[in-house]
């Protein structure tokens, strides 16, 4: 292209620079996802890290595509979070054995402990599998708590005391609030909103 060929071979040098281009980007996209999951799936962060940086050095012009300087910036922020006690504990541990134990304790509704086992898991080499399992426990616990509001629902409509029916409304909210604190990305997070949103109206009645 440089040399300024006929039309005929310029038309055919930018064609292939561009097929060159995607098979390369292609490449590149293999072995950035390869770092990701180093980082986002075996809390792997220090190497993940230095592949992300040696990756960005070999495909500097491919920054706008492959977001490498994000994904650098994601797996610090992911170190950072990462308890250093946490990491060293699971070197004598079994991640495996913690996972089942995190299973059978959100089973029996021991929400809170499943919680510190798995926030734990995220700087082990299953986090991947940790990061799923809170989703598992934040629908769990969201549910639960669902139901705790739908029978203090009740309660309050079979009392004839307002000073009661008020009561047993406000601990039918807090059930609620307790779900969006502690899972904000709940999946029927909108159908908490609306039934929170339909007790306060009762409130006010």
């Amino acid at each position: 292209i440089a040399l300024e060929p006929g039309d005929s071979l310029t038309n055919w040098a930018t064609a292939q620079k561009q097929v060159a281009y995607k098979n390369t980007l292609a490449k590149a996209q293999k072995e950035r996802d390869a770092i990701r999951a180093k980082a986002f799936e075996k809390a792997e962060f220090k190497a993940a890290e230095e592949d992300a940086v040696q990756l960005q050095l070999r495909y500097r012009d491919f920054e706008a595509d492959l977001g490498l300087q994000k994904l650098i910036d994601e797996i610090r922020d992911l170190a950072k979070e990462s308890n250093d006690e946490a990491a060293a504990y699971w070197k004598s541990h079994d991640p495996d054995e913690a996972l089942a134990r995190a299973d059978t304790l959100i089973t029996e509704k021991r929400f809170d402990t499943a919680r510190d086992l798995l926030n734990k898991l995220k700087s082990s080499p299953k986090r991947g599998a940790a990061v799923q399992m809170l989703k598992v426990l934040g629908d769990a616990f969201c549910n639960e708590q669902r139901k705790t509001a739908s029978v203090l629902f009740k309660k309050s409509r079979s009392k004839k005391d307002p000073e009661q029916s008020t009561n047993y409304l406000l601990k039918a909210i807090d059930a609620l609030d307790r779900c969006l604190a502690n899972y904000p990305d709940f999946e029927q997070k909108e159908k908490v909103l609306e039934n929170k949103a339909f007790l306060e109206s009762e409130l006010k009645k």
